[in-house]
C-alpha cells in the first residue's frame, strides 16, 4: 500500500503546485551560475544523488536537497529517484556502513535555504519548484 501512495504523490503534488501557462513542469534542477553545465539527463541526476558518481559531464557537483517528508522532497525521491525517502535514507545508511566514502546530499529544511546555497556555492546542484527557479540559479533540468 505504501508504494502505491507513493505512486499517486507525484500527481497530487503537481496538481497541486502552480505552473506558467504552456509549462509542464513541477521540479526544476539547478546549478550555481559559475558551474559550467548547461543541462543533465534524469539518470544523471539520480546517480549523483544516489552516491554513484561524483559529478556530471566531467564536473564535480555537491547535491544538496530536502530533509525527509517535505513535499519537494517527496516528489523527487518518487520521481527521479524511483524510491521513497525512507528508502534513500537505507541506501546511505548501506553506503556509509559498506565504507563508502561519498557524500551524502546535504538536506535544508526549506526551499529558499536550497536555492540560497546553491546560488552562492559553486559546483552545487539542488531542486527547487519551477515557480522558484530565477535568475540567481541556472535550471539544467525541468521534471513534471
Amino acid at each position: 500500500m505504501v508504494r502505491l501512495s507513493c505512486l499517486w504523490a507525484p500527481l497530487l503534488l503537481a496538481l497541486a503546485s502552480p505552473t506558467v501557462a504552456g509549462e509542464d513542469c513541477a521540479i526544476a534542477v539547478i546549478v550555481n551560475l559559475q558551474t559550467a553545465l548547461p543541462s543533465a539527463s534524469v539518470a544523471d541526476v539520480r546517480a549523483l544523488y544516489l552516491g554513484e558518481t561524483t559529478g556530471i559531464q566531467s564536473k564535480n557537483l555537491r547535491p544538496v536537497g530536502y530533509v525527509a517528508g517535505t513535499p519537494i522532497r517527496t516528489l523527487f525521491d518518487t520521481a527521479v529517484l524511483d524510491m521513497t525517502s525512507e528508502q534513500f535514507a537505507e541506501h546511505w545508511r548501506s553506503k556509509r556502513f559498506l565504507g563508502s566514502f561519498q557524500k551524502q546530499p546535504i538536506a535544508f529544511k526549506s526551499v529558499p535555504a536550497v536555492k540560497k546555497f546553491v546560488a552562492e556555492v559553486e559546483g552545487s546542484i539542488g531542486f527547487v519548484p519551477c515557480s522558484e527557479a530565477d535568475a540567481s540559479v541556472r535550471t539544467i533540468l525541468k521534471l513534471p
